[in-house]
């Protein structure tokens, strides 16, 4: 009867504390490990009582192990990322350097607009305003379109519809920008020097990213260094994972022994004499990833 009892309440407990990720119902926890005592009471078999608890702290450890690979897997990739940074960082910088040349090869003392043929600097910018505006009106009738402005020192500027607003795009020799100084929400207050010095604001970055990137490579191989340690560390508990795995097993061999010759008195005792005290450990801070710093 306890027996019977104890797997239900088994099943209930992890359904209780269970996510709807889980998929599988095995730990024994809760008013199980009460009906494995009732269960053990019952026989006068204090030996059931040890192989219930056995188990589950076998269990409970699986769990910290198959944590612990988790991690490794996600240190694995991450490492194999890392390893391949500094060539991406190199590409990028040199996408960059090519937007500078393009950038200083057209900048003049007076900032030019050249749209719709025409050319519009500091005297006419009412004329540009009217141009831009109604690049404006039009996208933002007709979401679906993207309008080509004008060039701007050397960059292509489009204009493309932004929720209610509008996304000026700014087009060089590797690609497309989508600067996000350069999106105007519906009600933003709109002026041609504010958009001239916007535009100004975001292609004079280039040199800092430029900067950023270069530090970044350098945060990412001390990263490297620290995550290729990690990854040579083993599981911290792999021998008390081995004593309880050895005592499982035992514990059942003499269970089958009582079994089979109802006068055979079992003096087993566990391997380490206290039952998983690095599992206990582990749930007082909490599963956590051992031995990997991510």
């Amino acid at each position: 009867m306890w027996q019977t009892i104890e797997g239900k309440a088994a099943g209930i407990e992890q359904f209780r504390k269970g996510d709807s990720l889980a998929r599988v119902i095995e730990d024994v926890a809760g008013e199980a490990a009460n009906a494995a005592e009732m269960k053990a009471a019952a026989t006068g078999n204090e030996l059931i009582f040890l192989q219930v608890k056995l188990a589950s702290e076998l269990k409970k450890m699986e769990a910290v192990l198959a944590n612990f690979q988790r991690s490794r897997h996600q240190l694995e990739r991450r490492v194999d990322w890392l390893e391949k940074y500094p060539e991406q960082a190199a590409k990028e910088i040199a996408g960059w350097r090519k937007e500078i040349e393009l950038r200083d090869k057209n900048t003049t003392k007076e900032a030019w607009f050249a749209a719709e043929g025409k050319l519009y600097g500091e005297k006419n910018r009412g004329d540009l305003l009217l141009v831009v505006g109604r690049a404006m009106k039009d996208v933002v009738a007709r979401p679906e379109q993207t309008k080509k402005l004008g060039l701007y020192r050397g960059f292509q500027v489009h204009v493309e519809a932004f929720g209610q607003g509008c996304q000026f795009v700014v087009e060089g020799k590797t690609g497309l920008f989508n600067p996000l100084n350069l999106s105007y929400r519906k009600g933003d207050e709109f002026s041609i020097q504010g958009f001239i010095q916007r535009l100004d604001n975001f292609l004079n970055r280039f040199e800092g990213i430029i900067e950023e990137t270069e530090k970044e490579k350098v945060k990412k191989a001390e990263e490297l260094v620290t995550a290729r340690q990690s990854l040579g560390q083993t599981f911290p508990h792999q021998a008390e994972l081995e004593a309880l795995r050895q005592d499982n097993r035992e514990v059942l061999r003499e269970l089958q022994l009582m079994q089979n010759d109802q006068t055979y008195k079992s003096n087993w005792r566990p391997t380490n004499g206290e039952i998983g005290p690095a599992v206990k450990q582990e749930q007082k801070e909490g599963v956590r990833q051992t031995g990997m710093a991510l």
